[in-house]
């Protein structure tokens, strides 16, 4: 499906955060435990041809989609590669006794697919309902993403493809280098104001937090499996919180950090109330990104 000139590009090593996943997943390399996976709904004709071509040129904007890891070792590397073809499968579903049923049955079948890291780390499809019902299936492992360059992704698709079905010959204005952010991390490594975080958080963490017991034993090795439970608010309550965020008393950059505090102070009041730790650490993402130039550079960025 994909061909890598697989000598391109020269060996990086991996910032932080890359680092981080990577070990994670080479502690679980059965589960997929850091696949990202997008299913965008489009309401209207596709060109399949078109989007073909749009996406061809999305990974030739997008460095960060062309990254492959390379162990010397047992040191991790990235190598990111000049050039990778690869041909976007377009699946039709509109002959099948309920197309809808049939595609979400292939989602669910390639959702949980094994990322090689040494391979090209997304896997793409557009699928198709019906004349005017397409989904842009599109799975990638954490390593090369994140949630703020799904926006970016989906933005520069958007702008590729409408640039190809107008016949335009020039692609539109490519995406900041990866690279470039991975080599200038890698030089600030040593900076005053690295050194100065690092010791922060080492003294923090010279005595951890105990884990914190519930109110039942831990359950068994569950793998990489997750669920999610979704709790409604109600109209009324979800109104009083966001009236309650926008406080004059509460002091906070946005409206979403306030409702953030708060949610993590009830949370932690109530771990608190269930173990009695007084020591307590709950993990926070933090997208990563200092400037205009990070904020439009797709990539992995997230820190914790």
């Amino acid at each position: 499906m994909n061909r890598a000139t697989a000598q391109d590009g020269d060996l990086l090593p991996l910032t932080q955060s890359q680092l981080l996943l990577w070990t994670g997943q080479r502690l679980a390399p059965q589960d997929p435990l850091y696949n990202m996976i997008l299913a965008f709904r489009i309401s209207g004709p596709v060109d399949s041809d078109h989007f073909k071509t749009a996406f061809a040129e999305l990974i030739n904007q997008s460095d960060a989609m062309r990254i492959v890891f390379e162990s010397r070792n047992e040191v991790p590397r990235q190598r990111f590669l000049e050039h990778l073809e690869y041909e976007l499968p377009v699946i039709d579903f509109s002959r099948e006794e309920d197309p809808l049923a049939a595609r979400q049955r292939w989602i669910d079948a390639h959702r949980t697919h094994c990322f090689s890291l040494d391979k090209p780390l997304f896997h793409s499809a557009l699928l198709k309902a019906g004349n005017d019902d397409f989904i842009w299936y599109l799975n990638q492992h954490h390593l090369i993403t994140d949630a703020w360059s799904v926006s970016i992704i989906y933005r520069k698709m958007s702008e590729l493809y409408r640039a190809v079905a107008n016949g335009d010959d020039k692609p539109v204005g490519a995406l900041p280098r990866y690279q470039d952010y991975v080599s200038q991390y890698r030089r600030g490594e040593d900076t005053p104001r690295r050194e100065t975080a690092r010791a922060y958080w080492q003294q923090r963490l010279a005595e951890p937090p105990i884990p914190s017991t519930f109110y039942r034993k831990p359950p068994p090795d569950r793998g990489g499996r997750t669920e999610r439970i979704p709790i409604e608010f109600g109209t009324d309550r979800t109104q009083g919180i966001k009236a309650l965020a926008d406080d004059k008393r509460f002091t906070a950059f946005t409206t979403d950090l306030a409702l953030f505090q708060l949610f993590a102070t009830i949370l932690f009041a109530y771990l608190y109330r269930i173990t009695g730790n007084e020591r307590l650490a709950i993990g926070v993402p933090s997208h990563g990104r200092p400037g205009a130039q990070a904020k439009a550079t797709a990539g992995l960025f997230i820190e914790v």
